[in-house]
């Protein structure tokens, strides 16, 4: 709640250990409501808590009250993502693909 600037509304304590939307939350798991019209999948949501706007009720389970709940659930989101582990200068990543025709000028790295 302090890393957006809102506040916790029910049971602050309970632990979370990610963040997904509604279609995809479980327990554990932030969510967030945005606007009146999500409620009912609010309702059927297994998420542990949910980052809402004032005007979503409490049903038993915590929420992060704030003025704009998608960019405070991007905020929340970022926190629990893996910092990236920057390509080397002149590396492409095992992962990547590139055309076999394509040039690479010195130097270019590919991520």
């Amino acid at each position: 709640a302090e890393a957006v600037r809102g506040e916790v509304a029910g049971n602050g304590d309970v632990p979370i250990a990610g963040a997904h939307t509604l279609g995809e939350a479980g327990p554990g798991d932030i969510t967030f409501v945005e606007g009146d019209k999500h409620l009912s999948a609010w309702h059927a949501c297994q998420a542990s808590a949910a980052v809402v706007s004032d005007s979503v009720p409490l049903n038993g389970r915590p929420l992060i009250r704030v003025a704009d709940p998608l960019t405070a659930f991007a905020t929340i989101l970022l926190r629990f993502r893996a910092p990236r582990t920057p390509v080397a200068d002149g590396t492409v990543h095992p992962t990547a693909f590139v055309h076999p025709t394509a040039t690479l000028a010195d130097g270019v790295s590919v991520g």
